[in-house]
């Protein structure tokens, strides 16, 4: 009994830690089968498949007891609720973020065997973004795509370009690719959550391999994580179009150009004020690019 205990407790800590503070932890829903991550984390600690699951099946029936219900209610009774419309609103939307990252969640042993390019392919295909991979021509977004993709590792499938599209990312779904070390081009365009935070881990995991960088309307972005990008010695393109937050891009071109100086950054008119006068810099028709000022 006591054995079984155990591996109830690790199964509901692996489903939700939260539940954990409970005295009878609850049960994840009916019907919803094991996460092969949790298995394979089970098996590595020396239990058995047939104990894994026979365990599983009685934490899924497993009834809510009275003290579980009771709690809640207490709970809910002492929390302070706004109910007027805008409290409403604000309620349902957080209950929408906090499913939106908790299913940006990264667990490491979720790739199932397939290595982690496969394994980030088929999260980001799932989610609206792109990828494409080496030797193929085509780039593979959604689920009918995705489900084409092998169910064990394969070395030919080695990601090289994502384009997160309309998937809006955070900064917990860049560790889905942190180990995709030959991504060359990563456009994130109008991410409304990529930040200075996000830019300063992208430098750190693709320093060796990223060629190309599109951050063009990502709002939250200022000289700060765009410095970063030093890091990135083989980075040959950055577009940097529509950025509010960066307030001085001369001098972040200067500091580039520096660090990279094939490193070509595209961005919008440049104006700047001097103390005697307004200077515009453009140098390209189709995409004004920022080189060292004299």
């Amino acid at each position: 009994m006591q054995h079984q205990r155990r591996i109830l407790t690790s199964l509901v800590a692996i489903h939700n830690p939260t539940r954990m503070t409970h005295t009878n932890p609850l049960g994840p829903s009916r019907g919803k089968p094991a996460p092969p991550w949790a298995v394979e984390k089970l098996l590595m600690e020396g239990h058995t498949r047939d104990q894994i699951m026979s365990d599983w099946e009685a934490l899924v029936r497993k009834p809510h007891s009275s003290f579980d219900r009771i709690d809640r209610f207490l709970r809910a009774l002492r929390r302070d609720y706004d109910l007027s419309y805008s409290g409403i609103k604000e309620m349902f939307a957080q209950k929408r973020l906090a499913r939106f990252r908790e299913d940006q969640n990264y667990h490491p042993l979720a790739d199932g065997g397939t290595g982690p390019d496969i394994a980030a392919a088929k999260f980001l295909m799932l989610r609206s973004a792109a990828v494409k991979f080496r030797n193929i021509d085509d780039w593979m977004t959604g689920e009918d795509k995705a489900l084409t993709l092998p169910t064990k590792y394969h070395p030919g499938f080695i990601i090289e370009a994502i384009d997160l599209r309309d998937f809006q990312i955070l900064h917990r779904g860049f560790e889905h690719f942190a180990r995709c070390g030959d991504l060359k081009s990563l456009k994130m365009v109008k991410q409304k959550y990529v930040d200075d935070f996000c830019l300063d881990s992208v430098s750190g995991m693709f320093n060796l391999s990223l060629q190309y960088l599109d951050v063009s309307g990502c709002e939250l972005v200022t000289e700060k994580g765009l410095a970063c990008l030093h890091r990135c010695k083989n980075l040959k393109l950055l577009n940097a179009y529509n950025l509010p937050g960066v307030k001085h891009p001369e001098l972040l071109a200067i500091l580039l150009e520096e660090s990279s100086p094939a490193l070509e950054i595209r961005a919008d008119v440049v104006r700047y004020k001097t103390r005697s006068r307004t200077e515009v810099r453009v140098t390209s028709p189709d995409g004004f690019i920022v080189r060292r000022w004299t």
